[in-house]
């Protein structure tokens, strides 16, 4: 996130979306293997989803 803000200001409208971070590290390594209820991970699919519109966004607008 931080070398796409230094790219595009824009990106900083994704702070949010930071707590993704946990749940891609956390399911990598071995130990204490952390499972969301259903409301959390409903939020966090969501959080992705506005990612990926945002990210899409972007390469549809540098392409046109």
């Amino acid at each position: 996130m931080r070398l796409c803000i230094k790219i595009d200001e824009d990106f900083r409208n994704l702070n949010f979306a930071t707590v993704l971070t946990n749940y891609a590290v956390e399911i990598r390594y071995p130990g204490d293997f952390y499972i969301p209820d259903i409301e959390e991970a409903c939020e966090a699919y969501e959080m992705a989803l506005k990612v990926k519109d945002f990210v899409i966004n972007k390469m549809q607008n540098i392409l046109d």
